[in-house]
């Protein structure tokens, strides 16, 4: 079993709390999730991390 600490507990109330302020406002998320995230891991690893979840595929 995988067990989580309370850094990734933090990361999941951030990406919770920027998802609603997403589907609410349609934008804001990023300015949410990379204080917060490069917080708990790097600068580097955040914003990528955010570029990625902001990525729009066509369908």
């Amino acid at each position: 079993m995988i067990g989580f600490g309370s850094e990734m507990y933090l990361a999941a109330v951030a990406v919770l709390v920027a998802g609603f302020i997403r589907g609410f406002s349609g934008f804001g998320a990023g300015m949410i999730l990379v204080p917060v995230l490069s917080l708990l891991y790097s600068p580097v690893v955040a914003v990528v991390t955010v570029a990625l979840l902001e990525l729009r595929f066509p369908q």
